[in-house]
């Protein structure tokens, strides 16, 4: 992880602060992206997003797995 970056939570949708960064935390885990930060807000955020995804997979897989195509 690198150090935080204070342009990174800039780029968001949302002013600078703490809601960009639980946004990019959420969206980098979403994603699949590596971490960008080790801002403890995008570090939890992006864990909960992990945790969201997992429990997204979770349920797919209860429900017999996405489609065939």
């Amino acid at each position: 992880m690198t150090a935080p970056d204070s342009a990174f939570c800039d780029q968001g949708q949302r002013a600078p602060g703490e809601q960009a960064c639980q946004d990019c935390g959420i969206i980098d885990a979403l994603t699949g992206q590596p971490a960008r930060c080790s801002n403890p807000v995008y570090e939890t955020a992006r864990e909960a997003g992990e945790r969201g995804k997992a429990a997204q997979i979770a349920q797919l897989l209860a429900e017999g797995g996405p489609p065939s195509l």
